[in-house]
């Protein structure tokens, strides 16, 4: 084994997320706690109020036994194993829309010739100048695009509009019933 150089860049973004299903988040600032909201659940599923919360919730007593604290440490792992729709179908509990974080990509990877056992690695993390990349989430895909490209294919592959498939589907609904009803009629 020789020795390696890796160098990877720091990069911060900003990411808006939408408000929306399945995943709500809050928009409002100040933003309420989302780990207020995460302790709440915690205290709630463990059954014992967290001592360092100063009664949080006087619906429990407080936390005293080893079992009580590993069962804390143990639902807190899980929550930081969880995805946010995961999250937040599980607690109730809402992110912050906008959100600040670092964005890791790897850069460079050197490897020298020593392979001896003194080999040495090196891990080095470069963050650049103030950049700041935002990312919005938006819809690809609602109803309106919809419509639309139904319209746009009936009038390019058959040259009608969905104002005539509509009169036509009606009026052809209308002869249908006057000729279950024996009456004559015509368009």
């Amino acid at each position: 084994m020789g020795d390696r150089s890796v160098e990877y860049d720091l990069v911060a973004r900003r990411r808006i997320a939408m408000n929306a299903d399945p995943v709500p988040c809050h928009e409002i600032e100040p933003y309420p706690l989302f780990h207020e909201c995460l302790d709440d659940y915690v205290e709630r599923t463990i059954g014992c109020a967290l001592p360092w919360r100063n009664g949080s919730n006087p619906k429990f007593a407080i936390c005293q036994t080893s079992g009580q604290f590993l069962e804390y440490w143990t639902m807190v792992d899980h929550l930081i194993d969880w995805g946010e729709s995961y999250l937040y179908q599980i607690t109730g509990c809402y992110t912050k829309c906008r959100r600040h974080y670092l964005k890791v990509s790897k850069h460079n990877t050197i490897k020298a010739g020593n392979d001896g056992k003194n080999a040495v690695s090196f891990i080095t993390f470069v963050y650049k100048e103030p950049e700041l990349s935002i990312e919005t989430e938006n819809l690809a895909y609602d109803s309106l695009d919809l419509i639309g490209d139904i319209g746009g294919y009936l009038g390019l592959l058959l040259g009608v509009s969905i104002l005539t498939v509509w009169d036509l589907c009606h009026n052809l609904g209308l002869v249908l019933v006057k000729k279950k009803n024996n009456t004559t009629w015509t368009i």
